[in-house]
């Protein structure tokens, strides 16, 4: 059996797998372990892909073949799939702290398998965040290089709230830290002047535990 016929096989199998994604999928390459021999006649083909990953970058394929309804050969092939889409890049480049304007923000085609996790793929989830590192012109752009900007800055004056039923005790207190809403935040009890931690509420509050 030719690689030709294995890469038909492949990418019948892909069609079917990936249904409407399929427009923005493409077989690269297909690795044979070496010459694929099965009996003469009609024959059929299963494929069958891997449990643990998805079928992007370089993936290990298993090929049951049967002639007469009746098993002949199995194999294992690697396949390099490419999946296309669009990414998130930075038209310029960005400094560690800049604040992101959608002006700053495009969206490219790439291949899926070559930009690793956690890129995103709408300008809108990376518009107003502050990037934690430099950003390269035209690199995908990925979540954990992003901050929201911070509702909260050190040293700004915050009302501490701790509540606990209908009990609600509230005192003035300073942000020790940025921080943004629900995050994790120090501050200062400015009439006790003890140090807690608390989380952001909103751009003046604080929850505070009692």
């Amino acid at each position: 059996m030719s690689e030709a016929a294995v890469r038909q096989i492949l990418e019948g199998f892909l069609a079917e797998a990936l249904g409407a994604g399929a427009a923005d999928a493409e077989l690269k390459s297909v690795e044979l372990p070496g010459p694929i021999r099965i009996p003469a006649g009609p024959y059929t083909a299963r494929v069958i892909p891997p449990v643990d990953r998805p079928l992007l970058g370089r993936v290990r394929l298993g090929l049951e073949f049967t002639v007469e309804d009746r098993p002949v050969k199995s194999v294992w092939v690697t396949a390099d799939i490419g999946v296309y889409g669009a990414v998130v890049v930075a038209t310029r480049a960005v400094a560690r702290g800049d604040t992101l304007a959608a002006a700053d923000l495009t969206t490219e085609r790439r291949d899926l398998s070559q930009t690793g996790r956690g890129v995103l793929t709408e300008t809108i989830a990376a518009a107003g965040r502050i990037a934690r590192a430099p950003l390269v012109p035209y690199t995908p752009v990925r979540r954990d290089q992003l901050d929201l900007p911070a509702d909260v800055h050190r040293g700004d004056v915050v009302l501490l709230v701790a509540e606990r039923g209908p009990l609600r005790i509230t005192a003035p207190g300073e942000a020790r830290e940025d921080g943004t809403r629900g995050q994790q935040v120090h501050v200062l009890n400015r009439v006790s002047r003890k140090d807690l931690v608390g989380h952001v509420v909103d751009g003046s509050t604080v929850a505070v535990d009692f």
